[in-house]
């Protein structure tokens, strides 16, 4: 989450110090995107056990291979995998981090407050 990213940065010997935007989104992929792909094929594979190849679904599987299920509202919840909706959220705030954490780690702690309270009463 953001709150553990923004925190390890805060905490590390050089809080100013970010890596390249596709280094740091690789490297988060690369930590969780074998383990969610293994779910997705053995979510597949018990699909077509259970119901057959008829009920394979060309178009829901590469938007769930693409991480795209949260951004097409038909296919949130027709994936074979609805609940890792969060993963393809997460990925365009991991492209976005470095640019969020240097805006904000300037900020005084009165600004910060101000910035949630906006957050928290904005529709």
């Amino acid at each position: 989450s953001g709150f553990i990213l923004t925190y390890g940065q805060l905490t590390s010997s050089d809080p100013q110090k970010l890596a390249p935007v596709l280094t740091f989104v690789k490297a988060r992929l690369f930590s969780i995107y074998p383990l969610y792909i293994t779910g997705l094929f053995s979510a597949l594979a018990l699909q077509l056990n259970s119901h057959g190849l008829a009920s394979f679904k060309q178009a829901e599987f590469i938007i769930s291979l693409a991480l795209l299920q949260a951004w097409i509202p038909t296919f949130t919840e027709r994936v074979l995998q609805p609940q890792c909706w969060f993963l393809s959220c997460i990925v365009p705030y991991w492209m976005l981090h470095n640019m969020l954490y240097r805006k904000i780690s300037v900020l005084s702690m009165r600004q910060l407050l101000h910035l949630l309270l906006f957050c928290w009463l904005a529709p």
